[in-house]
Protein backbone atom coordinates (compact mmCIF):
# COMPACT_ATOMS: atom_id res chain seq x y z
CA UNK A 1 0.00 0.00 0.00
CA UNK A 2 1.11 3.66 -0.96
CA UNK A 3 1.77 6.35 1.43
CA UNK A 4 0.01 9.09 -0.39
CA UNK A 5 1.30 11.82 2.64
CA UNK A 6 4.54 13.33 2.04
CA UNK A 7 6.67 14.80 4.85
CA UNK A 8 5.63 18.42 5.15
CA UNK A 9 1.55 17.08 4.81
CA UNK A 10 2.28 14.83 7.79
CA UNK A 11 3.73 17.55 9.91
CA UNK A 12 0.77 20.06 9.01
CA UNK A 13 -1.61 17.18 9.83
CA UNK A 14 0.20 16.62 13.38
CA UNK A 15 0.23 20.35 13.77
CA UNK A 16 -3.30 20.36 13.10
CA UNK A 17 -4.40 17.52 15.40
CA UNK A 18 -2.13 19.28 18.33
CA UNK A 19 -3.41 22.80 18.17
CA UNK A 20 -7.14 21.06 18.47
CA UNK A 21 -6.10 18.91 21.38
CA UNK A 22 -4.42 22.06 22.96
CA UNK A 23 -7.67 24.27 22.81
CA UNK A 24 -9.85 22.21 23.68
CA UNK A 25 -7.79 20.68 26.92
CA UNK A 26 -7.74 25.00 27.29
CA UNK A 27 -11.12 25.38 26.99
CA UNK A 28 -12.13 21.90 29.49
CA UNK A 29 -10.11 23.41 31.77
CA UNK A 30 -11.33 27.14 31.60
CA UNK A 31 -15.09 26.16 31.90
CA UNK A 32 -14.25 23.83 34.89
CA UNK A 33 -12.65 26.20 36.80
CA UNK A 34 -15.43 28.57 37.66
CA UNK A 35 -17.58 25.90 39.45
CA UNK A 36 -14.75 25.47 42.32
CA UNK A 37 -14.25 28.60 42.32
CA UNK A 38 -16.11 29.38 46.31
CA UNK A 39 -15.35 26.91 48.99
CA UNK A 40 -17.74 25.88 50.55
CA UNK A 41 -17.72 25.47 54.88
CA UNK A 42 -19.96 23.84 57.29
CA UNK A 43 -20.58 25.55 60.73
CA UNK A 44 -22.45 23.16 63.31
CA UNK A 45 -23.87 24.72 66.40
CA UNK A 46 -26.78 25.96 68.37
CA UNK A 47 -29.30 28.66 67.71
CA UNK A 48 -29.12 30.82 70.31
CA UNK A 49 -31.99 32.96 69.01
CA UNK A 50 -34.03 33.59 65.61
CA UNK A 51 -35.13 38.01 64.97
CA UNK A 52 -36.44 38.17 61.35
CA UNK A 53 -33.91 36.39 58.61
CA UNK A 54 -31.04 36.43 60.99
CA UNK A 55 -30.13 33.41 63.22
CA UNK A 56 -27.63 34.29 66.16
CA UNK A 57 -25.54 30.71 66.00
CA UNK A 58 -22.83 30.52 68.72
CA UNK A 59 -22.14 34.41 69.11
CA UNK A 60 -22.24 34.77 65.46
CA UNK A 61 -25.03 36.12 63.45
CA UNK A 62 -26.22 34.54 59.98
CA UNK A 63 -28.70 36.05 57.18
CA UNK A 64 -30.82 33.10 56.27
CA UNK A 65 -33.30 34.65 54.34
CA UNK A 66 -34.73 32.09 51.33
CA UNK A 67 -32.29 29.71 52.27
CA UNK A 68 -33.51 26.17 52.01
CA UNK A 69 -34.17 24.56 55.51
CA UNK A 70 -34.05 20.64 55.92
CA UNK A 71 -35.14 19.14 58.53
CA UNK A 72 -33.09 16.01 59.22
CA UNK A 73 -35.82 13.99 61.42
CA UNK A 74 -38.12 13.80 58.52
CA UNK A 75 -35.69 14.61 55.45
CA UNK A 76 -38.70 17.31 54.30
CA UNK A 77 -37.82 21.15 53.38
CA UNK A 78 -38.97 23.41 55.57
CA UNK A 79 -39.23 27.20 56.24
CA UNK A 80 -37.31 29.08 58.45
CA UNK A 81 -39.87 28.99 61.21
CA UNK A 82 -39.06 25.50 61.99
CA UNK A 83 -35.61 26.88 63.31
CA UNK A 84 -36.14 27.71 67.03
CA UNK A 85 -34.12 28.72 69.49
CA UNK A 86 -32.05 25.91 71.12
CA UNK A 87 -32.34 24.00 67.95
CA UNK A 88 -29.07 22.04 66.32
CA UNK A 89 -28.27 23.03 62.80
CA UNK A 90 -25.29 22.84 60.61
CA UNK A 91 -24.97 25.66 57.95
CA UNK A 92 -23.46 24.95 54.49
CA UNK A 93 -21.59 28.48 53.86
CA UNK A 94 -19.93 29.62 50.01
CA UNK A 95 -18.05 33.07 50.13
CA UNK A 96 -19.49 34.13 53.69
CA UNK A 97 -23.09 33.74 52.92
CA UNK A 98 -25.40 30.92 53.96
CA UNK A 99 -26.43 28.26 51.08
CA UNK A 100 -28.33 25.36 52.85
CA UNK A 101 -29.33 24.71 56.32
CA UNK A 102 -29.99 21.44 58.03
CA UNK A 103 -31.85 21.52 61.13
CA UNK A 104 -31.84 18.63 63.41
CA UNK A 105 -34.20 20.01 66.47
CA UNK A 106 -33.99 20.55 70.01
CA UNK A 107 -31.12 18.51 71.34
CA UNK A 108 -30.41 17.86 74.83
CA UNK A 109 -27.71 20.35 75.77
Amino acid sequence: MKNNLTGDKRRWYRGMITGVTVFLVAVSLGLAGPAFSGDLRVVNGFVNSVSGNYILLDGKQYDVAGVPVITKNSGNRGKKAGIGQGDMVELSLRDGKVVSIKNYGPVLQ
